[in-house]
């Protein structure tokens, strides 16, 4: 396993917790692929599972954001959208031939979660928390 899930992740909000867990998982799958050399296709299939499960969890977020009113949602947002940037960005160039998918793509995608659920999520968590959101 490349990445494991740990309660240092947790934001203490189950329904986002569980969406980082899916988001870990996909990492891990990613991980497995280019380790055993799995077809390109396969590979690039997940990673696209991966942009559109993030896609999914960001609109969910923005979505609990607009309606607790929370003061950080335009920095959140920016954080969501410079990833999804990014990551179209790869899948792009991978797409066209001009990018494999390696393990520096991994630590980039760990780097950037981990450091995005720790400065960001869990500000937000705190904040749902306190108004009664677990």
């Amino acid at each position: 396993m490349y990445m494991e899930w740990n309660d240092t992740y947790s934001i203490g909000v189950e329904k986002f917790d569980n969406d980082h867990k899916e988001l870990v998982g996909f990492i891990n799958q990613l991980h497995d692929g280019i380790k055993q050399g799995t077809a390109r296709e396969k590979v690039g299939g997940i990673l696209l599972d991966l942009i559109d499960y993030a896609d999914y969890h960001f609109k969910a977020e923005e979505r609990m954001m607009v309606e607790h009113k929370y003061r950080g949602t335009d920095e959140h947002k920016k954080e969501h959208n410079a990833l999804l940037l990014r990551a179209s960005e790869m899948w792009d160039s991978f797409e066209k031939g001009d990018r494999v998918l390696n393990l520096e793509l991994l630590a980039f995608l760990v780097k950037w979660l981990t450091t995005h659920i720790a400065n960001i999520d869990k500000k937000f968590g705190r904040f749902l928390n306190y108004n009664g959101v677990k």
